[in-house]
């Protein structure tokens, strides 16, 4: 068998390896000078398709046979196969033809933006529905056809009245794709387009045919995906000479979440391109917003991903948070609080609430959602729940929401956060499935989360390995990790050692591995409730009740600052001493030590009825 690789060295095209079962050269068709990287790709796997050669410059194709007729060799005595199935590339062939007779099928090409150049280079065609009449007409048999899948059983074209795209490798036409229909039935779906990235250090991978071609249209190494959500792992192999991989899916929940994960799966070279439109695709902002070359590249220098980061792209994000002279971060809506700090919990942002058993620490978080909640009708929380049941949350959320709408019902409680929260109420989460519930929540609600809670940190760290102090460093670090990816804010209710008194304020050397968390968390707070004392104050002025919060480590300003809250026994709200509500909270303990329950007291708030 002849040596492709020592053939082309005697003929002076310079050969060197490419990815895998691949030999890149200079193509002698169109002249290519030394010095370039070498466009002329020859299979040398043995097989059917060896010796099969295409040139990404010049689009010159076949077997090896026309590279030694070019130079007056004597041609390899071998029949080479068109295709794995030499069926799909005679259909290529009739369609692309029919596509010249359709003025609607050309047209709708034209109006996509695509020029003539890419509709013959990409080979497009249309399905008129005589293809079967045509194969037949050049002597295949009834039952090869059929077997090929260009068919249906009843004999008429598995494609009709579309434009198709051939999947080509190579320069063949390896299968089709409709694009009413998709990929014939019983076909490995594959990568389109997928000789553009081989040997190249950028691809560019797209969602869509017509997406690719728009950006190989203008230069780009461009692949496309069958489908967001179908990465395999095989492809991933097929990028490995590229050393940068942007993925520009559709700007809509399946585009968003796929691009996401399939970064996850490329790895630390992927970079996500997010179109600067909701709903639209590459091929729209190509034509209906007229954006070129220029506008991609710099689109694609705004990308999200990887380790490495530009000068520019940091000052990028300075604009956004230090040099924003109008930041607003997500605000607690408690004035203490909110009055103390610069600009409230910031994406990429751990907040850590450091408390004693029993202070209250899975109420607080909830209490602290409702309070986001009352002043914004578009605030999103994923609350991932490793101690509650989803249950035992819905009826805290059922009371607080009494306490604030006397009056709701379950279908009022529902109705509020139906498309504001969702819960997970796992007893052990480990750090991917946190990811995922990110990302599905994104798909879910249509926006990413504000605010991502973990309740709590102890019970989340049990699912790393290690010790408890390398396991709670993990956890903590992986938070920080994932604030940051998805830009929201995370917080983690914290167990308090066993230094200190039980209901007095607390430092941050009394979390549970007090440095790991202390050194990690951007936002520190303490929870206490002075009750909770073993020896109580006879001068203290806490009333039965009341409960603290203090910011005790802060990146955002207010180190030091106080809130005071009271607690409603019987509705569990937490309510600032400095609320409009506040007499409603101290009058419901009243209500609890008379014995009335939750229902029975908010039914005597509704009625105005103040007797005890």
């Amino acid at each position: 068998m002849l040596d492709i690789f020592e053939y082309l060295a005697e003929k002076g095209l310079n050969p060197r390896q490419a990815s895998e079962g691949n030999v890149r050269a200079l193509c002698p068709f169109h002249g290519e000078p030394e010095g370039k990287p070498g466009r002329l790709y020859i299979k040398t796997d043995e097989g059917d398709t060896w010796g099969l050669t295409w040139c990404f410059q010049c689009g010159a194709r076949g077997s090896i046979n026309k590279l030694l007729k070019f130079y007056g060799d004597k041609p390899i005595d071998f029949t080479p196969l068109e295709s794995g199935n030499p069926l799909i590339e005679v259909a290529a062939r009739y369609y692309h033809e029919r596509l010249f007779e359709n003025f609607e099928a050309y047209l709708y090409l034209e109006d996509r933006g695509l020029e003539e150049a890419t509709i013959v280079q990409a080979r497009l065609g249309y399905a008129d529905g005589g293809l079967g009449a045509h194969l037949l007409s050049k002597g295949y048999f009834p039952e090869d056809i059929k077997e090929s899948g260009l068919l249906r059983i009843d004999g008429s074209d598995f494609f009709n009245d579309e434009i198709i795209f051939p999947v080509i490798q190579q320069g063949r036409a390896m299968q089709l794709r409709g694009k009413k229909k998709g990929s014939m039935f019983g076909v490995k779906t594959t990568l389109y387009n997928s000789d553009a990235i081989l040997g190249e250090d950028t691809a560019v991978l797209a969602e869509g045919e017509v997406d690719v071609l728009t950006l190989q249209q203008m230069g780009y190494n461009a692949i496309g995906v069958p489908g967001v959500q179908t990465w395999k792992d095989e492809w991933t192999e097929q990028l490995e000479d590229a050393k940068r991989v942007y993925i520009v899916f559709d700007q809509d929940k399946a585009g968003i979440s796929g691009a996401e994960k399939t970064a996850g799966k490329i790895g630390p070279k992927s970079r996500i391109v997010k179109l600067p439109h909701k709903g639209i695709d590459v091929n729209d902002w190509y034509v209906k917003y007229g954006k070129r070359r220029e506008d991609f590249d710099w689109l694609f220098g705004q990308a999200k991903g990887g380790l490495l980061v530009t000068v520019q792209q940091a000052y990028d994000k300075w604009t956004q948070v230090e040099g924003n002279a109008d930041l607003v971060g997500l605000k607690f809506n408690i004035n203490a609080l909110d009055k103390s700090m610069s600009y409230g919990q910031l994406p990429g942002q751990v907040v850590v609430t450091l408390a004693r058993t029993d202070a209250g620490k899975s109420i607080d978080v909830i209490n602290k959602m409702m309070r986001n909640r009352l002043v914004n009708d578009e605030y999103k929380c994923l609350f991932i729940s490793l101690e509650q049941t989803r249950n035992e949350i819905f009826e805290r959320l059922y009371r607080i929401q009494n306490f604030y709408f006397p009056g709701s019902s379950v279908l009022d409680t529902i109705g509020f956060w139906k498309n504001n929260l969702l819960i997970v109420d796992k007893n052990r989460v480990k750090e991917h499935e946190v990811e995922d519930c990110i990302e599905q929540f994104t798909y879910e609600i249509g926006k990413p989360a504000d605010k991502v809670i973990v309740d709590y940190l102890g019970y989340y760290a049990r699912s790393f390995n290690g010790n408890a102090k390398e396991r709670t460093s993990e956890a903590i670090m992986g938070l920080k990790r994932i604030a940051k990816d998805y830009e929201t804010v995370v917080e983690a209710p914290v167990q308090g050692n066993r230094t200190g008194e039980i209901g007095e304020a607390m430092s941050f050397d009394m979390a549970a591995d007090a440095a790991e968390v202390e050194h990690t968390a951007n936002i520190m707070m303490a929870l206490w409730r002075p009750e909770q004392k073993m020896k109580k104050d006879p001068d203290s002025q806490d009333k039965p009740g009341d409960v603290y919060h203090q910011i005790i480590k802060s990146k955002n300003g207010g180190t030091g600052a106080i809130s005071k809250y009271h607690f409603s026994p019987l509705t569990l709200a937490l309510v600032p001493y400095d609320d409009p509500l506040f007499d409603a909270a101290i009058r419901e303990r009243s209500y609890a030590l008379a014995g009335f329950t939750w229902k029975e007291a908010t039914q005597k708030r509704i009625d105005g009825d103040l007797s005890i």
